[in-house]
């Protein structure tokens, strides 16, 4: 897909609180297959809103993390995709403060950032290595202790590194933006548990709130309204046969 019709396909998700697959947006070539697309996915909820519960919650927590990443962040919205990794879209510098800006834009705890490398073990290996020196100063007292005072000052310096070293480590859960919306789908327990009162009542007030109905008129008019607002164009151009790139131009 061109620029023009990516920034297009985005004011329709999120018009319609939706996530197309990049690969179906960019097959339907003509106003009426991505218009079927559309309410295909919309549709997806069926008539009552809860046939298709798992994909609800899935487009839900999907918007909810890249309204975070776009407003707070300040990424753009073409960049977060199900594919997008997080430790592109987050530099390593500020990731602990940019974590906690995305837990309070999603209004939930996220899986814990760990600290890189053989720092949150550095006090147990130092233990490990004194305690040998103990062993060894037995055999020549004079050596060990020497080596054990010198392991003192190190060890200290690896507990408080363990301690106030900064977390930027993504969990596995957060390797991706998709990773991470099934962790948030699928996590809904633990998160509520692991939140404060006001978190809670925030995800829970999310879960009660249920995606508008559309009929497939007002899907239509809608499209219209932003093909024309986005394109420049008259509204009796819109039509379902009209071909994105041929028809109306749009690259």
């Amino acid at each position: 897909m061109g620029l023009d019709l990516v920034e297009l396909v985005l004011r329709f998700e999120e018009e319609f609180e939706i996530a197309l697959d990049d690969e179906d947006a960019s097959e339907a070539t003509t106003v009426g297959a991505l218009f079927n697309l559309i309410c295909w996915e919309l549709a997806a909820e069926g008539p009552d809103g809860s046939s298709d519960s798992t994909h609800c919650v899935h487009q839900r927590e999907f918007h909810a993390l890249r309204r975070a990443l776009v407003g707070r962040m300040g990424v753009t919205r073409s960049a977060v995709s199900l594919d997008a990794r997080l430790d592109d879209l987050l530099p390593a510098g500020s990731r602990p403060m940019q974590w906690r800006l995305l837990e309070e834009g999603t209004g939930g705890p996220l899986p814990p950032l760990s600290r890189p490398g053989v720092v949150p073990h550095g006090p147990l290996i130092g233990l490990g290595v004194m305690m040998v020196l103990v062993l060894w100063s037995t055999i020549e007292p004079v050596s060990g202790l020497l080596l054990l005072l010198l392991a003192c000052p190190l060890w200290a310096a690896s507990a408080v590194a363990s301690r106030v070293w900064p977390a930027t480590r993504l969990p596995r859960e957060a390797e991706t933006v998709r990773s991470l919306v099934g962790w948030m789908a699928g996590g809904h327990d633990r998160w509520h548990k692991a939140g404060s009162r006001r978190v809670q009542r925030v995800r829970l007030q999310a879960q009660g709130q249920t995606r508008r109905r559309w009929t497939r008129e007002e899907v239509w008019e809608r499209m219209v309204a932003i093909t024309v607002d986005q394109l420049g164009i008259k509204p009796e151009e819109v039509r379902q046969e009209a071909r994105w790139v041929q028809d109306l131009r749009i690259g």
